[in-house]
């Protein structure tokens, strides 16, 4: 899953929870309809992180994605 400029029949919209820094990588909370997506973006110098509530646009691909019951 990544984060994109605009939205298609691809896209996912959500709003961002929560952005956990995790060294190499920065680790989103994404509410979806209510339900929760974690997105692991690599962090890059210089590149500013999402802010609480940001509006975003997610999208999947399906040989990506994991699914975990509760």
């Amino acid at each position: 899953m990544e984060f994109c400029a605009e939205t298609s029949d691809e896209t996912v919209v959500g709003s961002v929870v929560s952005a956990e820094f995790l060294g190499g990588m920065v680790r989103y909370a994404v509410d979806v309809g209510g339900q929760q997506l974690l997105v692991d973006q690599r962090h890059t110098r210089g590149k500013k992180r999402m802010e609480k509530g940001a509006k975003v646009a997610l999208k999947l691909d399906p040989e990506q994605a994991v699914l975990i019951r509760d």
